[in-house]
């Protein structure tokens, strides 16, 4: 079943929780508002992409994680004013 991340929020935040995200196996498309759209094959490898990039932005940027970089475990991240979210 394909499983869609949809990132919206502050522009310079969506082009990091984006670039943080693994895409070599997913579809890219921009949505309105500078977000996008990322589309993968499986909810299984949507969720790993959300975990790998949280572990990925807390590893970079270590005193921002303490109250920036917030992870849910229903598959919300959010990094400053942007926000990744799983859609079924």
């Amino acid at each position: 079943m394909q499983t869609e991340i949809r990132v919206r929020g502050q522009i310079s935040g969506n082009a990091k929780l984006c670039r943080a995200i693994q895409i070599n196996n997913c579809e890219v498309r921009n949505i309105n508002f500078n977000g996008y759209c990322l589309t993968f094959p499986t909810k299984k490898a949507a969720k790993k992409a959300l975990w790998d990039a949280y572990n990925k932005l807390r590893s970079e940027e270590p005193e921002f994680a303490k109250g920036g970089i917030s992870y849910g475990k229903y598959g919300i991240l959010s990094y400053d004013a942007s926000r990744a979210e799983l859609i079924y």
